[in-house]
């Protein structure tokens, strides 16, 4: 004759079970508080970064605009031409400020930058915008082949690769290498705005 399991298991299981999710829960942030704070949070920062180009635009008046991507070689690349392993994030920092002496980046009022990923671009490349006085640039691809030499030769010792991207994918203009924007055309500027805050 086969006995049924004391109930008594039951009774002392359930409330250990449920004290445990009440403490998950109680663990867990409101997820609607979390939405709301990351809003507030990206609102500021689209805020502070229309003010930053339309300060430029102010101080400045027309400008141009070079996008680039800088990134390396595989690892195993740099381990055996250097015998050392190089930090992205190191050489972008000292590209931006060892650049303010030297030409054509000492000619930039300003820039605008984000991490990104690709495998086709080899992992982890940083994506800047170099914003210039249009009345300051003669050749602009003069100046993006100096700004890919400096990268690739001078400020990663030969280890570099710099890509030369579009601003957007529409409208049409900004689907160029460069892109120069005069200072009272709001709606082109606005267009500008809104589209680099989202991608």
């Amino acid at each position: 004759i086969r006995r049924q399991p004391r109930s008594t298991h039951r009774g002392t299981l359930f409330p250990y079970t449920t004290l445990f999710r009440s403490r998950v829960n109680l663990a867990q942030p409101d997820i609607d508080q979390v939405i709301k704070s990351q809003i507030k949070k990206t609102n500021a920062k689209y805020r502070d970064y229309c003010d930053y180009v339309d300060g430029l635009f102010n101080k400045h008046g027309d400008l141009t605009f070079i996008p680039l991507d800088l990134c390396l070689y595989r690892e195993a690349k740099l381990v055996e031409s250097l015998g050392r392993t190089l930090n992205l994030a190191e050489l972008k920092t000292k590209l931006l400020n060892h650049g303010r002496n030297v030409d054509p980046l000492s000619r930039s009022v300003g820039y605008i930058g984000k991490w990104e990923w690709s495998e086709v671009k080899l992992g982890l490349y940083f994506r800047i915008i170099f914003i210039f006085p249009s009345d300051k640039i003669c050749d602009v691809k003069t100046i993006q082949n100096e700004l890919n030499f400096y990268w690739c030769e001078t400020i990663t010792e030969g280890t570099g690769l710099c890509h030369h991207a579009s601003l957007a994918t529409k409208p049409a203009k900004f689907k160029k290498s460069y892109c120069s924007i005069t200072a009272n055309d709001e709606k082109t500027k606005n267009i500008f705005k809104i589209g680099r805050a989202h991608v």
